[in-house]
């Protein structure tokens, strides 16, 4: 891991009091990732129009889950599975407390191949958010072609710790800083971290080799740190950067930047229940469709 440098973080504590009882880790004991790469856009029931499809979002979702077979070829890891588009579904993403992302749909956040039944979830798409929060498309209308982390997400209360969010979009400062972030990670639960990106973010090849680079060097360590590592790239021209930023959850800051820093996939940190949040970025950060982050 490269030292902070001009990384910074920004601390936040959510508004609402939450119970201060000790955490339920819910988890099953069983070590699992799930990775989603939704690619095909605009035939059939498809979401979206064609033009968005972009096959470099399979991809990384095998690339990701590449490096969580070999663990688990060498008896670290126990369940991997993947899913690609229309198979990748909002239901998926919905927990039962939340609303439907579509008429008549069932949540199956739960479910296999949901993003609670796994310790650490991937998924490679398109995304965008407003000040309620930040959406990321779906592949199947079927289904709902939108999860939301406002209306359809709460995780955490079943098996999930760390989500990897390769969308545009889909952690923005200033809806972190409004607090609307909070309500995704279930107050006594275990998911800790989200990370993501401020603004648009660029795909190419690239893209499949930071993702190995960081799903293999986070065994550990680095969890969250790693992620801003490998995926930030400056720009020479001026609102062109890629601005990777980790969400973490917990109780407190030093909990929070020890899971930042130190947490990795065979070492998940308990942080507490999740009163506060901290958003970790690169200063100065300015990307295309997202404000410049402080410096």
């Amino acid at each position: 891991m490269q030292t902070p440098g001009s990384k910074a973080i920004w601390l936040s504590v959510a508004a609402a009091v939450l119970a201060m009882s000790a955490p339920a880790m819910a988890g099953d004991g069983v070590s699992e990732s799930t990775a989603y790469g939704v690619a095909l856009f605009g035939p059939g029931d498809a979401c979206g129009d064609w033009d968005m499809t972009h096959s470099t979002h399979y991809d990384t979702a095998d690339a990701f889950t590449l490096q969580f077979d070999m663990l688990a070829s060498a008896g670290l890891w126990d369940s991997t599975k993947i899913a690609y588009d229309t198979a990748v579904r909002a239901t998926q993403w919905t927990d039962a407390s939340q609303a439907p992302p579509c008429s008549g749909c069932t949540a199956a956040d739960t479910a296999t191949k949901g993003v609670d039944s796994a310790d650490v979830v991937f998924i490679h798409t398109h995304g965008g958010n407003d000040s309620n929060g930040s959406w990321l498309w779906m592949g199947s209308e079927t289904y709902g072609c939108y999860a939301d982390t406002a209306n359809q997400m709460l995780l955490g209360n079943t098996d999930l710790n760390v989500a990897v969010i390769k969308a545009c979009d889909s952690a923005d400062y200033d809806v972190f800083t409004s607090g609307a972030y909070d309500q995704m990670a279930s107050p006594s639960g275990e998911f800790t971290v989200w990370n993501g990106f401020h603004g648009i973010s660029s795909c190419s090849s690239a893209v499949t080799s930071y993702v190995t680079t960081y799903t293999a060097g986070s065994l550990y360590d680095g969890v969250g740190e790693n992620w801003l590592d490998e995926a930030y790239n400056p720009s020479p021209l001026p609102m062109e950067d890629d601005c990777p930023v980790s969400i973490v959850f917990g109780a407190t800051a030093s909990e929070r930047s020890d899971m930042y820093h130190w947490g990795g996939w065979k070492d998940l940190k308990n942080t507490g229940n999740k009163t506060g949040s901290t958003y970790f970025y690169w200063k100065g950060c300015w990307p295309t469709g997202g404000n410049q982050l402080p410096t």
